[in-house]
């Protein structure tokens, strides 16, 4: 694909030409298991339990443009925190509930 910039390739053609030359796509992180998608360019999401609660979205840019990957939709920015106030108040309730046993 030398020569040819995916930035100056109508939306429509793009993906199709990531789908030709790309045919899976690897996510790894420390707080999620990995998730791996095969043909991450397909019309239709696949189907994955763990990749429609993760929601994971790629953006890649660069010399060739960008190109946007979120094969289960775009994530929820209100998630993250509410996650992670759950964890905290999970944690403080188990370290109130076990000193008051001691």
């Amino acid at each position: 694909m030398s020569g040819l910039a995916l930035g100056a390739i109508p939306g429509g053609f793009a993906a199709p030409v990531l789908r030709e030359g790309f045919n899976r796509l690897t996510f790894e992180s420390q707080l999620t298991p990995r998730i791996t998608v095969e043909d991450p360019f397909a019309p239709r999401p696949p189907s994955s339990l763990v990749g429609q609660f993760v929601k994971p979205k790629i953006t890649l840019s660069g010399k060739l443009g960008t190109q946007v990957i979120s094969p289960w939709g775009n994530p929820q920015p209100w998630v993250f925190p509410v996650v992670v106030t759950a964890v905290v108040l999970v944690l403080v309730g188990t370290g109130y509930a076990i000193g008051r046993r001691s």
